[in-house]
């Protein structure tokens, strides 16, 4: 299968990191993958180091004629089975530019559990001009419907974590005086990318 991911974001986060281990599984499997990314992002530069063949498409606005024209540009060369839109912006730009360059499957996953503004042209990218949602979580996916997204055009998939990668860590021996926390006390840990659109 022939899949190509577009994904607008500049800078790295979870949903980047999500993307980044489906396509290295992806490839894994067997399958053809390829990603559009804005020039200069942490994802290309990613995409670069892993040998990911990467076709940088400026994308600063949604309304970005330019853009789109770009990704159809893009989508009618590759022709991909399927289109896999990573962000907002992607979402609008992405699925514009499939429609027109006559794209089969195309799919949308929403990270974010912040209300879609549900006018033009976000109807359209969370309605005709996309095959399916991906909603990461339950959150996620009540937030769409709540917006007015087609309930059977939503499918859950939630995130999850690859521990194998974990299997051979080494323990860190200067950790705990690093942190002042003594041998007998028990850590816990959140994982997480904190940064000011989480207000922090």
């Amino acid at each position: 299968m022939k899949t190509l991911h577009i994904d607008s974001e500049k800078l790295w986060g979870g949903g980047q990191m999500q993307v980044a281990g489906l396509i290295l599984h992806l490839r894994e499997w067997g399958h053809q993958v390829k990603l559009v990314c804005r020039p200069g992002s942490k994802l290309e530069a990613w995409a670069r180091e892993k040998g990911v063949e990467c076709i940088p498409v400026e994308m600063k606005s949604t309304m970005s004629l330019g853009s789109m024209l770009a990704l159809r540009s893009v989508l009618a060369r590759e022709r991909p089975d399927v289109v896999h839109l990573h962000a907002s912006r992607a979402h609008v730009l992405g699925s514009a530019a499939a429609r027109l360059a006559g794209a089969r499957g195309v799919i949308a996953t929403r990270r974010m559990n912040d209300p879609v503004k549900m006018f033009w042209p976000n109807t359209s990218a969370y309605g005709k001009w996309t095959t399916a949602i991906v909603a990461i979580s339950s959150a996620v996916r009540d937030v769409l419907i709540d917006c007015g997204v087609d309930p059977a055009k939503i499918r859950l998939i939630p995130s999850g974590t690859d521990v194998e990668r974990f299997e051979n860590a080494k323990p860190d021996p200067g950790l705990r005086s690093r942190l002042g926390i003594e041998a007998s006390t028990p850590i816990v840990c959140v994982a997480a990318t904190l940064g000011r659109l989480k207000g922090v």
